[in-house]
């Protein structure tokens, strides 16, 4: 059965359903993917990544809002695409900055160093 979702209408090969607006859209997807319908042991975790890519696109995503006998019960949400999805730790992300302070530190010691010798208190 194909299912296309435009413009507040769900239409499969023999019918076509009004289902409003996106919430109640989103709200019906996550359904189709709850425990007490899904079938386990078929291709949904394949066709909820497939649905994901599509809603992603228009600003959405399904994710794992509850369980239910430890199983994932779905919810919908707001997408907001991660721009660093890899931590990378501070002195990695500085390490220029913190070089040029460190020799601007080294520097200082040094001339300091030899202000003293030329003064005569070392």
């Amino acid at each position: 059965m194909m299912i296309i979702h435009t413009a507040g209408f769900l239409k499969t090969k023999d019918s076509i359903y009004n289902i409003g607006s996106d919430e109640v859209y989103l709200k019906f997807v996550c359904e189709v993917f709850h425990p007490a319908v899904r079938y386990d042991k078929g291709y949904w975790k394949e066709f909820l990544v497939a649905i994901n890519k599509l809603l992603q696109n228009d600003g959405y995503e399904i994710y794992p809002a509850e369980k239910i006998s430890n199983r994932d019960v779905y919810g919908w949400r707001i997408y907001q695409q991660e721009d660093n999805t890899l931590f990378i730790p501070y002195s990695q992300r500085n390490a220029k900055d913190i070089k040029s302070k460190k020799d601007s530190i080294v520097h200082k010691a040094e001339s300091e160093r030899s202000n003293l010798s030329i003064s005569g208190a070392i």
